[in-house]
């Protein structure tokens, strides 16, 4: 008789806080105050400078190629972030589906924000936006390679992180952009700062995140390993990165 021995427990990733939850809570709300109060304060100082230095027009290109921007945001695949979030049980495969399909996501983004720049240039009559928008489209992939590593920082409940990751980001970006300012690098400015944002609040979630102690290996992502795709069948990862909607 062949004894059909049970299949091996998947391997627990970031569970939920299960102590202190209260306290975390109440900690964390005081802590979205810098993470709100942070951002506003350096976008007002950024405009009241920029309007010394730069025209209502250069205000405006920069308002259009951010809103091109923030439309080809508003299509990807962030919000799978929420999901890894809310999910009660979470394996490693979760994350690194979404990790993953986040990279190619932003990496598409990007590209077809770089063909569409001309074409919105012209419509607009906006000569500078068709450098504006692929310059800023140095954000989109940077963005969502942050979602991962964030959605494990909240879910672990780690609130100041959150809020200290934002304020790094938005500090290093507002002192960029005003220092460009200050050189009179114009509209640059603003573009080169917006850009600074994203790229420092991705490298900080990353290494916030590495340091963790929810991951047993101590990083936000992994890419699984050759003999562990091998036991997987073609579609596993597919079927995780399905499975993290349910």
């Amino acid at each position: 008789m062949t004894v059909l021995s049970a299949p091996a427990k998947a391997e627990v990733f970031a569970p939920h806080p299960t102590r202190g939850r209260s306290r975390a809570a109440v900690s964390g709300t005081l802590w979205s105050l810098l993470h709100t109060v942070v951002p506003n304060l350096s976008s007002a100082l950024i405009f009241l400078v920029g309007a010394a230095f730069l025209s209502p027009e250069d205000f405006g290109q920069i308002a259009i190629a951010t809103a091109v921007v923030s439309i080809a945001l508003a299509f990807s695949t962030a919000a799978f972030g929420e999901a890894l979030i809310q999910r009660a049980e979470l394996e490693r495969g979760h994350a690194d589906a979404v990790f993953w399909l986040n990279v190619a996501v932003g990496m598409a983004h990007a590209v077809l924000l770089v063909a569409v720049a001309g074409p919105v240039a012209r419509w607009f009559d906006a000569p500078d936006l068709a450098w504006l928008i692929p310059l800023l489209a140095l954000k989109v992939p940077f963005e969502l390679v942050a979602v991962v590593p964030t959605a494990m920082i909240v879910r672990s409940m780690r609130f100041r992180l959150v809020a200290l990751r934002t304020a790094a980001g938005t500090g290093a970006g507002a002192a960029i952009c005003l220092a460009m300012l200050f050189s009179g690098h114009g509209i640059l400015s603003l573009a080169v700062g917006q850009v600074a944002i994203s790229v420092v609040i991705c490298a900080v979630a990353l290494c916030a995140r590495a340091g963790g102690p929810a991951s047993p290996a101590g990083r936000a992502i992994s890419a699984p390993s050759r003999a562990t795709a091998s036991s997987r069948p073609a579609n596993g990862c597919w079927a995780r990165f399905a499975s993290t909607t349910s």
